[in-house]
């Protein structure tokens, strides 16, 4: 549950996300393993369009996900 940060190569998408929820599941059978995340939570930051308006982000609430499966 601690803040993440995302960011672009360009450096044209700098977020940092704030998490509220992590709605998680986890199961291990040895030959099939699945470890998810779905993290909700709320953006903030800066995101550059093509023509090069800049847009600020405050408190968007959105989610972002870390899964690892194995099958």
């Amino acid at each position: 549950m601690s803040p993440w940060t995302f960011t672009s190569d360009d450096g044209r998408f700098e977020m940092n996300f704030e998490p509220v929820m992590d709605r998680a599941a986890k199961i291990d059978l040895k030959l099939i393993a699945s470890d998810q995340h779905q993290v909700f939570g709320k953006f903030s930051g800066t995101a550059v369009l093509d023509d090069g308006r800049k847009l600020e982000i405050r408190n968007l609430m959105g989610f972002a996900e870390k899964v690892r499966n194995k099958w």
